[in-house]
């Protein structure tokens, strides 16, 4: 069965391949684009249908075809309507690529008669402009097209022809194929020959600021630097830029030879760094071997000397026990002895039995106390008990040795915190095959030796004490068994301690005092400037915040003398002067107990902290609030 029957008169055909679909321009009654399935062969319609005419929706003698898979779209020579169209697959109308719907001309946006259509795999289309006799060029986007064949005139020669009708690429894109009427003969058109033409007519004549040979605008005719005059500078001579291009292609050659000289090295570095490491894990594993022979040895002879203190132990106990052995021997035998004298006694007479009686009897005696003694020194080492701290041995055994480097912990530089005379730092947890026993973190001043301030397995410490505006070094190490790891260092530096440098709050003011009521007049050391609040009933203050911890040893303050009338210098008498280290927590220092025209100095021993303030359930005035 042929495949096309049910089509009134197809014109050009078109292939989908990721489908199969075969797509046919009919340019009878119907006026479509007709789709073919590849399996049922059933005919559908892909584009027009609407009969002959200039709408959206419709085709007017469709013949040139190409199927365009990047936008899965159907490109369409719509010759009597004198433009190109493309259909979306599965679209109901169509837009406009080129071409002036329904009029026909010349100019470089008209058409007249188009029935062929094609692309380049960069998106460039070619039109065959049958009754201009040209084919036309047009970029991505671009509705203004270039004339890259033919002449607009009807002709037999090498730049003209008559009513191309259809064109194409070769595979390679190297050459126009074109097929000319009235011969219908195939036309090669070489790519250069066309692309140069194109590049004389738009750049050479036009001098367009853009590039179609690298990134600068340049004449192909122009061989050489003395030719062509009447361009701008914006034009080069292919000569020039191709020398250019040779020139930076060189530069980038002697990049790479340099980047292939280092690649090399660094190949070699790493050869070598392998070689490195076989020979250092072959001596590593010897030296392990070495280790664990002498710690083999060593318990190997451990284990003789037990044995021959155990031998010896064992042959003094059984010594003694063959001398215990002989001595109950020789009392037996003397016991026999009397046994059998006794019994002879008792067979004589009374006399003869008299006479040797006495004797016998203090032999028995002397016997008896024998036996006991010897039983009071009976006791006899029967076994020898055997005691090795084993467990500990093998948790040594077990911990013993550590493969690579032990990492050094590293100080987290962005908590680290420095004040006046104290510093607050911190460091990473390390994760470790060992066991870490501990951080160690040492602490220098200027030329002075390191000596350690903590040891132990927190990640942070907490400096006191230390002096205001004074470098600091750190040294941080890990513990591992009895092993000291790499160090990290970290220099710190206190702040100044000025202790004039305060910010000054209180509770509401006394207006009617007209008090200064500023830091500078707590410092004047003047009795009549100063600060004085009203009485609110509910605690009034005066309170100093530095911008950091400082120490202090002392606080003067004195009575406030102005405007008698309103202000009574004693008022503050009761109160008491606090400090405090989160502005909510408050520790009373001293009390404070005014004397007209004199300044009161309260001792605090050594206290450091970043509040303080004067208070009183009352009226509180100051005329001064000095630090030291």
């Amino acid at each position: 069965m042929c495949m096309f029957s049910g089509l009134a008169s197809p014109s050009d055909i078109t292939l989908n391949p990721n489908t199969g679909t075969v797509y046919v321009t009919d340019r009878g009654d119907t006026q479509r684009v007709a789709q073919i399935d590849p399996v049922t062969r059933a005919i559908g319609t892909a584009a027009g249908g609407n009969g002959a005419g200039n709408a959206a929706n419709q085709l007017s003698t469709p013949n040139g075809i190409f199927f365009d898979s990047t936008t899965n779209s159907l490109v369409i020579a719509n010759t009597a309507a004198h433009n190109i169209v493309r259909w979306v697959i599965g679209a109901t109308t169509g837009t406009v690529l080129a071409g002036t719907t329904g009029v026909s001309g010349n100019a470089a946006t008209q058409l007249h008669n188009p029935t062929g259509v094609t692309f380049d795999s960069t998106g460039n289309m070619y039109v065959a402009d049958r009754d201009n006799n040209r084919i036309q060029f047009f970029t991505p986007g671009q509705t203004v097209g270039t004339t890259i064949a033919g002449t607009g005139i009807a002709g037999i020669s090498a730049s003209a022809f008559n009513a191309s009708s259809v064109v194409r690429l070769d595979n390679q894109e190297e050459s126009i194929e074109i097929m000319t009427h009235p011969s219908y003969s195939l036309d090669l058109w070489p790519r250069d020959f066309w692309l140069n033409d194109y590049i004389k007519n738009n750049l050479i004549d036009q001098t367009k600021e853009e590039s179609l040979l690298q990134e600068d605008v340049c004449c192909v005719a122009c061989l050489s630097v003395d030719i062509h005059k009447q361009h701008s500078d914006e034009v080069k001579s292919v000569v020039d830029v191709a020398n250019g291009e040779k020139n930076l292609v060189n530069e980038y050659l002697e990049k790479i030879r340099k980047l292939k000289t280092t690649f090399t090295n660094e190949l070699n570095q790493l050869q070598q760094a392998l070689k490195n490491i076989d020979i250092s894990e072959l001596k590593s594993n010897q030296e392990i071997d070495k280790e664990f022979n002498r710690i083999v040895e060593c318990v190997e002879a451990r284990r003789k000397i037990l044995k021959t203190q155990l031998q010896q132990k064992s042959q003094t106990s059984r010594d003694h026990i063959y001398s215990k052995q002989e001595d109950l021997s020789n009392i037996n035998s003397s016991l026999n002895k009397c046994l059998e004298e006794g019994r002879h006694i008792l067979t004589l007479n009374d006399f003869a039995a008299l006479s040797q009686s006495k004797t016998i009897i203090d032999q028995m005696k002397k016997l008896e106390i024998e036996s006991v003694e010897y039983h009071h020194q009976a006791h006899l080492t029967d076994s020898i008990p055997f005691h090795i701290s084993i467990q500990i041995l093998l948790e040594m055994i077990k911990t013993s040795g550590i493969i690579g480097e032990i990492p050094a912990p590293l100080f987290v530089q962005q908590k680290c915190k420095v004040g006046g005379t104290n510093l607050e730092v911190e460091w990473e947890l390390i994760d470790y095959e060992s066991s870490i026993t501990a951080y160690i973190l040492e602490l220098k001043q200027d030329n002075n030796n390191f000596n350690e301030v903590y040891r132990g397995l927190e990640t942070k410490y907490h400096l006191q004490d230390l002096k205001p505006s004074t470098s600091y070094v750190l040294r941080l190490s890990t513990c591992y068994d009895r092993e000291i790891g790499n160090t990290t260092l970290l220099s710190l530096r206190t702040l100044d301690v000025d202790l004039n440098n305060w910010k000054l709050s209180m509770s509401p003011s006394y207006t009617l005092v007209n008090a200064e009521n500023t830091r500078e007049s707590l410092l004047d050391g003047q009795f009549t400037t100063g600060a004085a609040t009203a009485l609110m009933r509910r605690g009034e203050w005066i309170k100093a915040t530095f911008p950091y911890p400082v120490p202090v040893t002392s606080v003067t303050i004195a009575p406030l003398h102005k405007n008698p009338t309103k202000w009574n210098p004693a008022n503050g008498n009761g109160g008491t002067l606090q400090y405090s280290h989160d502005d909510t927590n408050w520790i009373t220092a001293g009390t404070i107990a005014y004397v007209e025209m004199q300044q009161q100095k309260i001792e605090v021993g050594s206290v450091t902290a970043q509040y303080w303030r004067l208070f009183l359930d009352s009226y509180l005035g100051t005329s001064s609030f000095l630090f030291k």
